[in-house]
């Protein structure tokens, strides 16, 4: 279970670090919900580590019911980290389809977000075994996001592809629209 999460919390920094340069990079309005997710992603996992040692230990005079609360108070941090980070991105997604703002380097998206879609569908049926063999709800809820989360990058990565396709087609105007509607 730890080692579990011990490499889920390297590749998160992976991939919020690339995530982060692909979103000032590319001025990209769902790259910048990207980044800002995996920087999410990062203090949750740091968080799950803790949580995990801790949910194990034994009641004591002070928690005379054990640990398990920090369970759900991990996933209000979380919550709460991806309201303030889903508001953002919706506000400006909102100005960027009022104001077109043509975002930059298309192709370099769409292979951030291919990668992105193997790298996670791959580690979440990894992390997915691992949770059924150490009967761990907590590595299968995020062995689930994992997958899911891949699926999502399968989608970005199409709606790039299209943008690419539109601009080829001299459709530059309705390209830009593709980026703050993804976002949102």
């Amino acid at each position: 279970e730890l080692l579990s999460l011990w490499l889920q919390l390297l590749l998160v920094i992976l991939f919020t670090a690339v995530s982060v340069v692909v979103a000032i990079y590319s001025d990209s309005e769902t790259m910048g919900l990207e980044a800002g997710s995996a920087i999410v992603d990062l203090v949750v996992s740091i968080l799950a580590i803790f949580v995990a040692r801790k949910v194990v230990e034994p009641a004591n005079q002070r928690y005379q019911f054990g640990y398990a609360k920090y369970e759900p108070l991990m996933t209000t941090v979380e919550g709460i980290l991806m309201t303030g980070i889903c508001t953002s991105a919706i506000l400006s997604s909102a100005q960027d389809i009022l104001h077109p703002d043509p975002f930059e380097a298309p192709y370099l998206i769409v292979i951030y977000s291919a990668a992105s879609f193997f790298i996670s569908v791959i580690f979440g049926v990894w992390m997915r075994s691992v949770g059924k063999r150490a009967g761990s709800p907590l590595v299968l809820a995020n062995a689930d996001l994992w997958i899911l989360g891949g699926w999502l990058a399968l989608g970005v990565c199409g709606a790039f592809v299209a943008s690419i396709v539109l601009g080829r087609m001299g459709k530059i105007e309705a390209a830009a629209y593709i980026d703050p509607a993804v976002c949102l």
